[in-house]
């Protein structure tokens, strides 16, 4: 995702912004950059992967977002395979 952003000049920095500010920034790149199919997977595959992650946990669930994102600029869009990586992003977050 920070590839992403910062071809339009913003840069995303793991901790550098409020949640508000990273939804927002999320949100923007999802509707202009994906399908809404490839969209709504996303969305529940995050759901699905962060189901048991709590409101106060929102950075995990963020870095999990992010990750997801970066496969699907890459092309990567079939549902085992971002789940698969969904889960590994969660276990990393998890364990930093």
């Amino acid at each position: 995702m920070t590839e992403i952003i910062n071809r339009h000049k913003y840069a995303v920095v793991p901790g550098s912004i409020r949640l508000s500010q990273y939804v927002a920034i999320e949100h923007f790149w999802m509707s202009h950059m994906f399908s809404t199919e490839v969209t709504a997977l996303l969305r529940r595959i995050l759901d699905d992967v962060c189901a048991d992650v709590s409101i106060g946990d929102s950075g995990i669930k963020a870095r999990v977002a992010t990750r997801l994102l970066e496969c699907v600029a890459k092309g990567d869009v079939s549902v085992e395979g971002l789940r698969a990586v969904g889960r590994c992003a969660l276990e990393e977050a998890r364990a930093t």
